[in-house]
């Protein structure tokens, strides 16, 4: 079966790279010939990047405001920063050649048997504003015979962000999807209560595969005794966090820029290592300290002796999801904790994870032999 995955931009997120190259094996492992939908992303115009320089400006130096960096990449400095997570999709994931948002609806001609949106926090409102409805398939028509499947969709928090319209929007084309599964528990009572349609929950496609998979994508690493941080929004507490828990266990901290926080006025510094290093990075470390929801999975997947800081500004809900299904809630803390204690039962975990990719794959199997499962 031919099967289209539409998905956030793979670009700058390790973690949306990665569960979108998991889907694909999951789904080829499964026979089906799957292909990422490679939709075009909107930049910003030359006004657009002056007016965010200078309300930055002011933040920074009027207001004293802390900010992630001064201005927006362009298009080609984007490339440059992230060439090495191009090189990855490039190699290891399937795609079409580039799509305008606006030729979309051509793929209701296109010859694929199903479509699948998912996983990430494709269903954020907050992150996706007026192109929410696409991650609904509004560009497929309502006489679309194509198969529709939700695979661990994320709104990415327990509270519904989107507004009256938009909710009724997004309502009317979740009615057509023939299965629904969400990546938090609480995206389960999100579909009932706003989109008047069941689901369940699934795991993140990342962990759809065993980790000797994921081990396959670089090299081994180097022996060493490395707390591995990887924070996408730091702040003077998690740094805090970072160097007392290193000197007390004994090991040296070591980082990788989240792309994000990438820093420059006139020009961005060296390119940031792509997916292949943040993983060997995960799994050569003593110990890893993040507020990454797949920082977190890849530690779990890894075996790695890990803490979790609570990231309200991203949902802490993912978070908390994740982990108590996993039987590591104790793993997720805020600054002033302490962190808790390298040892877990790495035995039961593995027996959970198991369990988790026996449902989610029993899922995508189901929902692409049998039709309209959710009508």
């Amino acid at each position: 079966m031919k099967v289209g995955i539409l998905t956030l931009h793979l670009e700058g997120n390790y973690g949306g790279i990665l569960q979108n190259f998991a889907l694909q094996q999951a789904l080829l492992g499964l026979g089906h010939e799957p292909v990422t939908l490679r939709v075009r992303p909107q930049y910003y115009n030359w006004l657009q990047h002056g007016y965010i320089f200078l309300d930055r400006l002011r933040a920074r130096y009027l207001r004293h405001e802390r900010i992630k960096r001064l201005r927006e990449w362009s298009r080609s400095e984007r490339h440059y920063l992230l060439a090495e997570n191009r090189q990855f999709v490039e190699e290891e994931i399937r795609l079409t050649p580039e799509i305008l948002p606006e030729a979309l609806p051509r793929l209701n001609q296109s010859g694929f048997d199903a479509f699948i949106v998912g996983s990430d926090q494709v269903w954020r409102s907050l992150y996706n504003g007026p192109t929410l409805p696409r991650y609904f398939f509004d560009f497929l028509g309502a006489d679309c015979t194509a198969r529709k499947i939700a695979y661990a969709a994320s709104f990415g928090t327990d509270c519904w962000e989107a507004d009256t319209e938009m909710t009724a929007r997004c309502a009317e084309l979740a009615q057509r999807f023939d299965a629904i599964s969400v990546r938090e528990t609480s995206g389960v009572a999100l579909c009932r209560e706003h989109l008047r349609v069941s689901a369940v929950q699934m795991p993140d496609p990342t962990i759809l595969l065993e980790s000797a998979v994921y081990r396959k994508l670089f090299a081994a690493p180097s022996p060493g005794r490395e707390l591995f941080c990887y924070i996408l929004d730091d702040t003077p507490e998690k740094l805090r966090l970072a160097e007392e828990a290193a000197a007390r266990m004994g090991l040296t901290i070591g980082t990788i820029r989240c792309f994000d926080r990438v820093e420059g006025i006139f020009r961005p510094g060296p390119p940031v290592p792509g997916p292949r290093e943040w993983l060997k990075r995960i799994a050569g470390a003593d110990y890893v300290l993040t507020d990454s929801f797949h920082g977190t999975v890849f530690s779990i997947l890894f075996g790695k002796p890990f803490a979790v800081i609570a990231n309200p500004g991203r949902g802490v809900d993912r978070l908390q999801s994740l982990l108590m299904r996993l039987g590591l809630a104790d793993r997720l803390i805020t600054p002033g904790m302490n962190l808790p204690p390298p040892e877990y039962d790495l035995a039961d975990v593995q027996v959970k994870l198991l369990l988790e990719r026996k449902r989610g794959l029993a899922f995508l199997q189901q929902a692409l032999a049998a039709k309209s499962l959710q009508r």
